[in-house]
């Protein structure tokens, strides 16, 4: 893979970029080192952080050959087929955390990174199994998971009553309409904005995606009755409060890990336990930040790979409210937590790597984990497309957001290749591309 990056970060870290004359894909055994100032590592290794492949390959085969031998298997052939399904999918989660490449991020451990984007793959298996079921076999194995599953969902509107101050409602309090709008969702909205401007590292970006996905909640509302909000709810409570207040948030965290140093020293190089202990926390913070400079206008392949996320973003929201509408899971069961915990860190690991192929013009292929989530949100579409046939029953989309869409995407389209192809042709002006200087020394600079 072309983004064969050495040990990096967390969620919001990451390692710094190769040198210039040094590319990912020419040696993936290059160790980057940032040049800046505010950055210092003194190298040292302890035992964790070895992949230790023969250690788990003969604590698997003890425990594989005790399961063989000595374990006395139940007649429940229920509970047999859990186990054997549990088993082997753990099989398949050490064998990605011992053997897939390191990813761009390394905090608190290279492992975790791995073992995001095994369970990432693994899920992804899963829904393809899903996609060859039928829509009743397909809840009936969600009920198999949990016998509280395969009951239809209550639909539920939250446009019923629009008015902000109502002095003959039931309740008795005129401003019950906007307190009942200020549930857990709320702080939902805003958490889940904080966590997209750390991965996106872009207000602009990220503000164009909150507006675009309140249009697409008017668009869908007819399929998906949850759309239905007041207007304020839309555009106040969400775009205005919430999701403002949590990219900026984002933003100011962004810009106070790129000016924060980073000092690490090896954990037995420290000769205090109160600095072992101080190190040992340090260990789940980032170890290096890179800002993300998209300059989506630079060149083509710059805005193609921008408008690539934007749309991947929007693609993961919607799917989180389709895939539990035609799977039959309730937006308050643990299922979407653990959907949430799989996207969510493979998301941040595959921006890193669309950037890096984005902005660096040695990098002539996506990394693996942004290869692996396109096939899982793909696959999430295709899943939700062949269950869904009673959702496109519930009403028919506006005409005027058809032709709203169908607008904006020609003049998407019309717009890009004016600006990229016919003005640099009309005016003699070579196309800038990926190649440039500027692009090179974007992965070089002291700065980032």
């Amino acid at each position: 893979d072309v983004i064969l990056l050495p040990p990096a970060s967390n969620l919001m870290a990451e390692t710094p970029s190769p040198p210039a004359e040094l590319s990912p894909t020419e040696d993936p055994k290059v160790e980057w080192r940032p040049k800046n100032a505010n950055f210092f590592d003194d190298g040292g290794i302890s035992f964790i952080w070895k992949r230790h492949t023969l250690l788990v390959l003969a604590l698997v085969m003890s425990y594989l050959v005790y399961v063989a031998i000595l374990q006395e298997n139940s007649g429940d052939y229920v509970q047999n087929t859990k186990a054997g399904l549990a088993v082997a999918s753990c099989m398949f989660l050490l064998t990605g955390v011992t053997q897939f490449n390191d990813g761009p991020f390394s905090r608190p451990h290279p492992a975790v990174w791995r073992l995001v984007l095994a369970t990432s793959v693994l899920y992804w298996l899963y829904l393809v199994f899903i996609l060859f079921q039928t829509p009743e076999h397909a809840r009936s194995l969600m009920s198999y998971l949990d016998p509280t599953l395969g009951v239809p969902l209550q639909q539920h509107t939250y446009a019923t009553n629009c008015d902000i101050y109502d002095p003959a409602h039931p309740s008795g309090n005129p401003y019950e309409n906007f307190m009942e709008k200020l549930d857990i969702f709320v702080i939902g909205h805003a958490l889940g904005w904080f966590v997209k401007a750390l991965i996106i590292r872009n207000a602009i970006i990220c503000h164009a995606l909150s507006i675009t996905f309140e249009l697409l909640e008017y668009t869908l509302e007819p399929q998906m009755p949850n759309f239905g909000e007041c207007w304020w709810d839309h555009w106040v409570l969400d775009v205005l409060v919430c999701n403002a207040i949590g990219i900026h948030l984002g933003m100011w965290a962004c810009q106070y890990l790129a000016v924060k140093e980073y000092r690490w020293k090896g954990f037995w190089n420290i000769t205090s336990y109160a600095g072992r202990a101080k190190r040992l926390l340090q260990q789940f913070t980032p170890y290096y930040w890179t800002s993300f400079e998209w300059r989506s206008l630079q060149d083509l392949r710059t805005w193609l790979v921008t408008m690539m996320v934007f749309c991947l973003v929007m693609a993961i929201d919607l799917s989180a409210f389709y895939l539990k509408d035609v799977l039959w899971v309730p937006a308050n069961h643990r299922f979407n937590i653990y959907r949430l915990l799989v996207i969510t860190p493979a998301s941040a690991v595959a921006t890193r790597e669309l950037f890096q192929y984005a902005r660096d013009p040695k990098c002539v292929r996506f990394g693996q984990q942004a290869w692996v989530l396109i096939f899982v949100i793909a696959t999430e579409f295709l899943v939700s497309y062949k269950f869904g046939a009673h959702i496109s029953q519930r009403g028919r989309t506006d005409p005027f957001w058809l032709y709203f869409w169908a607008g904006a995407g020609i003049l998407l389209v019309l717009w890009t290749l004016v600006y990229f192809v016919v003005i640099p042709i009309v005016t003699k002006r070579p196309r800038t591309d990926s190649t440039t200087e500027d692009s090179h020394q974007l992965f070089a600079k002291k700065t980032h």
